[in-house]
């Protein structure tokens, strides 16, 4: 969903758009990480939460 958010974004410059699109950085972050591993059930920190993250 993020993804086809940079498609339909307006840039100011033409450079920011082809930075966009090259890199196309639509990482969680550490808080969607935590709402993530809370809708999986497992408490950010523990050790289930770490095995969930290495995938």
């Amino acid at each position: 969903m993020l993804d086809n958010a940079i498609d339909v974004s307006r840039f100011p410059l033409p450079a920011q758009r082809a930075e966009a699109l090259a890199k196309r950085r639509i990482g969680l972050g550490v808080t969607g990480l935590a709402d993530a591993l809370a809708l999986c059930g497992a408490r950010y920190g523990a050790r289930e939460a770490v095995v969930l993250t290495e995938c």
